[in-house]
């Protein structure tokens, strides 16, 4: 019976990490499988450097993202970083069939390998699954003038800065409820130099741009100077690690229940592949009309697992998108109406409330189409190799 080695494991990872063991033990050919959680990248790329094999499959699942020791840059790669440390890994053993379960949604776009045989089990959507069952929808709201869209940003990443500068800039920020712990945690020096929007962000403007480019760096100075801004807790999990679905209850739902929109900043957005977290999972659980704010066709991805995306209320024609400054700008300028109105807004969500009810119950099945899933790839490999 094959054997799964553990070199790392997220504290709240059940599904994604049994269903591997569960399929690799009961491979009939010699096996080698790996589990690797990348939180310090540090494991996954010497793992990927020094790690040797004998055995002619070598299943190893990778939880969580690809490129957090290196910074991937849409205009200038192709793939992220952790894609190649993967490519090379497999090309120093040409005598083995490598098969990579992964947290990320349309990676074939960057690992492209004959003996690569992606499987993706689900992202950190997937985390806490039986938790999550018993999550009470806020389904009774209180607005507070105005206020009605919810922009949570937690960790500093490029197009969290990107989207609160254009919100900001457009003064479509007196309508938000925003957070974003990634100025607070920057010391007094590192917040100096990065005074100026193009001091903090690599992307690359094109012509077209000249009018949204005067937007961000307008807002990103408001931004920066507002301090009502830095709401965000930096230890929100307390003594339960990773327990996102206890942040939901504890300090979550109070946002929730003041909000109709959610502008949901995931946590990948300008790579090729996408991983979709709790973040947007919250965004059901909280009946809020969602703009998710992911990869190149994340919407889509949600709609395949049955979720209601509104579109006669969310114009998502953004999804499709592949620049990420374009993406972005038309996630809001195709939403202003519903980011601006929150009267028209409240109408559209009392008329689709029993729509939000119906998307718990999609929430609440996710799991299984992602094993199903799961287990129709591995069974495709093992039918083609046997």
């Amino acid at each position: 019976m094959n054997e799964v080695y553990v070199i790392r494991r997220p504290p709240t990872d059940f599904l994604t990490y049994d269903l591997v063991h569960e399929l690799v033990r009961h491979y009939k050919t010699p096996c080698e499988a790996y589990y690797i959680w990348t939180d310090q990248p540090e494991y996954f790329y010497n793992f990927c450097q020094y790690r040797g094999f004998t055995k002619p499959v070598v299943a190893i699942a990778v939880k969580d993202l690809l490129d957090n020791q290196y910074q991937f840059n849409w205009w200038h790669h192709s793939r992220q970083p952790g894609c190649d440390a993967l490519i090379t890994l497999v090309n120093n053993h040409p005598d083995q069939q490598f098969v990579l379960f992964t947290s990320f949604e349309n990676l074939e776009l960057e690992i492209d390998h004959p003996r690569i045989h992606i499987i993706p089990f689900g992202g950190d959507i997937v985390n806490q699954h039986t938790a999550y069952n018993n999550v009470a929808p806020v389904l009774e709201k209180t607005l507070n003038g105005q206020q009605h869209v919810l922009c949570l940003n937690r960790m500093d990443r490029d197009h969290r800065v990107v989207m609160l500068s254009y919100l900001y800039g457009l003064d479509i920020d007196q309508y938000c409820y925003t957070t974003f712990l990634g100025l607070q945690l920057l010391t007094h020096e590192k917040l100096s130099s990065i005074r100026h929007f193009l001091d903090r962000i690599p992307w690359e403007f094109d012509q077209h741009h000249n009018s949204q480019r005067e937007t961000l760096f307008a807002g990103y100075q408001r931004m920066i100077n507002d301090s009502t801004l830095y709401q965000s807790d930096h230890d929100i999990y307390g003594l339960s690690a990773n327990d996102n679905r206890s942040n939901f209850d504890s300090n979550l739902k109070p946002y929730y229940q003041r909000s109709l929109v959610e502008i949901v900043n995931e946590t990948t957005f300008d790579t090729p592949a996408f991983m979709l977290t709790e973040k947007t999972l919250h965004s059901f659980y909280g009946c809020v009309f969602p703009i998710i704010v992911s990869g190149t066709g994340a919407v889509k991805h949600l709609k395949d697992l049955g979720f209601d995306m509104f579109d006669d209320i969310v114009d998502h024609r953004y999804d499709s998108i592949r620049n990420p400054f374009d993406r972005l700008f038309a996630a809001v300028d195709l939403n202003k109406e519903l980011l601006t109105n929150s009267q028209q807004t409240k109408i559209a969500w009392d008329r689709c409330r029993h729509r939000f009810v119906a998307n718990i119950s999609v929430a609440q099945n996710i799991y299984s189409w992602y094993v199903n899933r799961t287990k129709t790839k591995w069974e495709n490999f093992c039918r083609n190799e046997l």
